[in-house]
Formats: structure tokens, C-alpha cells, sequence
């Protein structure tokens, strides 16, 4: 078992992924699933590229089963926190572009 999770961690994103998602990572600095899996969810959601659409893609190609579902805390508001707090007020609109493209999609799944 271990040994086969060690060859899926090996595994190029460009033998799993489309070419426009591959790309994407590739451009982050991302080659193998170990290292979409050490950056999953929120630090992969705030790359460039990597769009709410290109998330929830790579997420059910790269870690079927799992459903990222934001936590809308307060403090992800505020700019006052800490040294990080200058990331909070984007993540926090990366969070709600999210939650919209999600509703989208429902919303399209029920009209067809």
C-alpha cells in the first residue's frame, strides 16, 4: 500500500491532468501530486491561474472523494491581523468567487 501511494506521488501532473491545468501548476512551480497535496486548498486557490473553475477540476481529478467547502471567518476580512493579514482580504474574495461558481454550476446542472 505504501509503496503504491509513494509511485502516485511520483506521478507527473502532466500524465493525469489536461493540458490547460498542467500548465497552469506547472507555471506555480507544481510538477508531482505531493506537491499540489502539501499547497491544497487555499494556498493552491490563491495562484495565478488557478481559478475557481481550474480548482474545483484539478480537485476531482487529483483528489477524488474530497470537496473543499470555504470557512468564511471573520478575521479573513480584516487587514489588522498579523505580517500575513495583506493575503486575508484576497483570499477572502478567491473564497466567495468560489462559493458563486459553485451555485453557477448547480444552477446549470438543474437546467439541463
Amino acid at each position: 500500500m505504501s509503496h503504491e501511494k509513494n509511485d502516485q506521488e511520483c506521478v507527473s501532473l502532466k500524465e493525469i491532468l489536461p493540458p490547460r491545468l498542467w500548465r497552469a501548476l506547472a507555471r506555480n512551480g507544481l510538477k508531482t501530486i505531493e506537491e499540489v497535496r502539501r499547497l491544497y486548498p487555499e494556498e493552491l486557490l490563491q495562484m495565478p491561474d488557478i481559478g475557481p473553475r481550474a480548482f474545483r477540476k484539478i480537485e476531482a481529478l487529483l483528489f477524488p472523494g474530497q470537496y473543499y467547502v470555504p470557512d468564511f471567518r471573520d478575521d479573513l476580512k480584516s487587514d489588522t491581523l498579523d505580517g500575513k493579514s495583506k493575503y486575508r482580504p484576497a483570499l477572502w474574495r478567491l473564497l466567495m468567487e468560489l462559493q458563486r461558481a459553485d451555485r453557477e454550476s448547480a444552477q446549470a446542472g438543474y437546467r439541463s
